[in-house]
């Protein structure tokens, strides 16, 4: 194969498993919209009904630029520099249904920043008896109502449209809530009866905006046109303040520390961009196997095996290596003798003959006993002739098989005379 259609047929890989990913992503995601929750997560991440990701999306269509996501330490609102946004005076910080509530020392990082002249909405269900230190700090209290109210319409509190916040009810007729608790204290802006639901207050040069409705801006409610008072509301009350708007995401644990790496294998392009990686180490390997037609390989010099043991042989005739040559031949046939008589290969030849003399008359130790002796006598000595060499070698042969046809055969009582 090609180089050019190695590289083809990579990027057709790579093409196709990427749309499939954005295919499986895009279906995983339509049906995460109907699939029912365990719990609410009000994050702005969140496309499910509980979510508040087209609150954000809406923000981010009224107000453009202005609009981010907080996703560090409250400590850095008024202590050391912020990473995100260079922060001015008006800005606002947006807390939706928090799945972790600001404790003691971040609600005094939040006082501290709303009294410099910045402003903070909070949206949760305060009805429940902990996390409750912001509240307390602003100066709230929150009581549960005697009867929930489920979608109920809310109309302007009369007092606040006389007020200077009248401009804060333009385009809004009523709010559509469904709450368990109301709260005392602060401006009411919207109340059922006597029982404020959507409270307002001023902190030294800031301001704050407390709903005890976790649902207020929920997925759920967007796209129906009876809550569309909820984000009118929330839109007027933003654009009297011309700072940054922030939707907390530290609340429902994003940190700015997450790995970039981390940071985009959560979404469809990290999935996809794994999987091409992974299909480049397969095409990468599958690339040094043989695969395609065979190509025939023809080499320089063409020689058998016959052909190498003849010049072998030759090389040790003209090194007159007669000795070297026996020497091969019975080292196969002495570690045969050695572990037939269950002794170690390693002893020296005066102990090799003495075990075999412990054998007796045997005539086939006899003779074993007779051709070693006769190899071993050559080997200390000289081998005059190439002939002298072939029966030395053709002993150490018989050594071999007398010892497999002793211990093989049981019933002839001298194997080595039916042997020769």
């Amino acid at each position: 194969m090609s180089k050019r259609g190695f590289v083809v047929q990579l990027g057709l890989l790579v093409a196709i498993s990427a749309g499939m990913v954005f295919a499986s992503v895009g279906s995983d995601r339509e049906m995460s919209r109907v699939w029912p929750e365990s719990t609410i997560d009000g994050s702005i991440a969140n496309i499910k009904r509980s979510g508040s990701h087209g609150f954000y999306a809406f923000l981010k269509k009224t107000f453009g630029q202005r609009v981010g996501q907080w996703r560090a330490s409250y400590r850095l609102l008024t202590h050391g520099k912020n990473n995100y946004f260079k922060m001015p005076a008006d800005s606002t910080l947006i807390l939706v249904a928090p799945a972790e509530r600001p404790d003691t020392t971040a609600s005094d990082y939040l006082l501290d920043w709303i009294k410099k002249g910045n402003n903070l909405v909070y949206i949760d269900s305060l009805a429940m008896s902990y996390g409750k230190s912001l509240i307390s700090k602003i100066g709230l209290t929150c009581k549960k109502l005697p009867v929930a109210l489920v979608d109920a319409d809310l109309a302007p509190y009369l007092a606040a449209m006389s007020g200077s916040d009248a401009g804060l009810f333009d385009h809004v007729d009523h709010v559509r809530v469904s709450q368990d608790g109301f709260l005392k204290g602060g401006t009411t802006l919207f109340a059922n009866g006597d029982k404020a639901l959507i409270v307002h207050k001023q902190i030294g040069k800031g301001h704050v905006l407390v709903i005890a409705n976790p649902s207020f801006v929920s997925n759920r409610s967007i796209g129906l046109s009876a809550y569309r008072g909820n984000f009118q509301f929330l839109a007027n009350w933003l654009a009297d303040h011309k700072g940054k708007i922030l939707v907390d995401q530290y609340c429902h644990g994003v940190s700015e520390s997450d790995n970039v790496f981390t940071y985009v294998l959560r979404g469809p392009l990290g999935l996809a961009a794994l999987q091409s990686i992974l299909l480049l180490i397969v095409a990468i390997l599958s690339f040094h196997q043989r695969f395609g037609r065979v190509i025939q390989y023809s080499p320089s010099r063409k020689i058998s095996s016959l052909e190498h043991v003849d010049g072998l042989a030759s090389v040790f005739e003209r090194g007159r290596a007669r000795i070297a040559i026996l020497e091969i031949y019975f080292q196969q046939a002495r570690l045969v003798l050695c572990r037939k008589i269950g002794i170690s290969p390693h002893v020296d030849d005066e102990t090799l003959l003495n075990e075999l003399q412990k054998h007796g008359a045997d005539p086939a130790f006899v003779l074993i006993d007779k051709k070693t002796r006769a190899v071993m006598a050559a080997l200390s000595g000289t081998i005059s002739s190439d002939e002298q060499l072939r029966e030395l070698s053709a002993d150490c042969d018989e050594i071999i098989q007398t010892l497999q046809t002793v211990y093989t055969a049981t019933n002839n009582p001298n194997p080595l005379a039916k042997a020769r």
